[in-house]
């Protein structure tokens, strides 16, 4: 029998589950949140400029700057109350769970299930501060905190996961052509 490289034991909790949008909220404030406060403010000012015209184009780009606004602040905390909902929900997810990871594939065992994964199947991976995600689908993924393991463990674990999950190829057409 072929002895794991890795193995450790993780309990997931709530904390885990909003934790893994810390990362996620930073991007929809940098991306939503400062361009639509932006755009809201020059619609109001083209409004207030163009007051005794017809005021449309500066309501309509007032409003679209305050869906921004929106999009920044309110879209990650539904996100977060959806996915930590979903974990209350789910039984298998609560319980603890029993990682092995192999050179070509990785087990998860609990209770309730018995999982084991090849490598290929993954999609990607994701590492934000305290946790590592192996994405099998879009919206789909192993959430790992690494604060169940050792710091050598840690080490080891991310060296595996980034030289047996490639990331997947780009899409579409290259932007400059490189051969004849």
């Amino acid at each position: 029998m072929v002895e794991p490289k890795i193995e450790f034991i993780v309990q997931l909790t709530e904390k885990d589950i909003a934790g893994m949008y810390d990362d996620a909220s930073a991007h929809w404030r940098k991306w939503c949140l400062l361009p639509g406060v932006a755009i809201a403010i020059a619609g109001i000012a083209i409004f207030v400029m163009t007051l005794p015209d017809w005021p449309g184009a500066a309501i309509t780009v007032a409003v679209i700057g305050a869906l921004l606004i929106y999009c920044g602040t309110f879209m990650v905390g539904a996100f977060r109350r959806a996915s930590v909902r979903c974990f209350r929900l789910n039984p298998s997810a609560q319980q603890k769970m029993h990682y092995r990871v192999f050179d070509d594939h990785l087990t998860v065992t609990s209770t309730l299930t018995y999982s084991e994964l090849r490598w290929q199947a993954f999609l990607s991976t994701k590492e934000i501060p305290g946790y590592i995600s192996l994405i099998l689908e879009p919206r789909f993924a192993l959430v790992i905190p690494l604060k169940y393991l050792s710091p050598s463990q840690a080490l080891d674990f991310r060296e595996l996961v980034k030289s047996r999950i490639q990331p997947p190829p780009t899409k579409g057409r290259p932007l400059f052509r490189t051969g004849p």
